[in-house]
């Protein structure tokens, strides 16, 4: 009977840390991602790809910009991990209007070493694209930001508004100014 009453609370204190993970939040520390964001920013639009308009249209001024949110901040010994969805597209401005080049939206993994003020990004890793991403975004995340992420892709956050504002505004045009495509020569 001890056996019996021992594994039934056994189970109960299994499932019970089940339910706690399954619907716990990702652990995100605002004051040090609002610290780290503008550092993450100029690493992702710096990027380590040559773009479309690049090739296609220099004569635009081509840039990357980009948007993050961010799914979870942790600590692992020294380095500063921040897990974030990132919306980075390449524009240039020809005839007063905003021309839209290449661009991904994915989960990136930014590492930062430092501290107080003074962090460097060590690196950046960007999950792949297609069905190897779920593999990568478990061994990249916990569970509970993996599903805040699917949650952010299932709502599709339009961080493209926030990437195009920034863009308009960089290039010194109006807010309603048009975006244009560019094509493959």
């Amino acid at each position: 009977m001890r056996w019996v009453l021992g594994a039934a609370l056994a189970g109960l204190g299994v499932s019970g840390w089940l339910v706690i993970e399954r619907y716990s939040a990702p652990e995100v520390d605002a004051g040090l991602a609002r610290a780290v964001l503008p550092l993450i920013d100029q690493e992702l639009e710096r990027g380590p790809w040559t773009g479309l308009l690049t090739s296609a249209r220099p004569e635009s001024g081509p840039r990357w910009f980009c948007a993050q949110r961010v799914v979870e901040t942790g600590r692992d010994g020294a380095e500063l991990r921040v897990g974030l969805l990132a919306h980075c597209v390449e524009y240039g401005r020809a005839d007063g209007a905003l021309i839209g080049g290449s661009g991904e939206q994915c989960a990136k993994l930014v590492v930062l070493t430092g501290g107080s003020g003074r962090w460097t990004v060590t690196r950046i890793e960007s999950s792949p694209d297609g069905h190897a991403a779920a593999g990568w975004e478990r061994e990249h995340f916990s569970p509970a930001a993996v599903r805040r992420l699917h949650d952010w892709l299932g709502a599709s956050p339009d961080l493209s508004e926030d990437v195009t504002a920034q863009a308009r505004l960089a290039f010194g045009l109006p807010p309603d100014a048009p975006v244009r495509s560019v094509s493959r020569p």
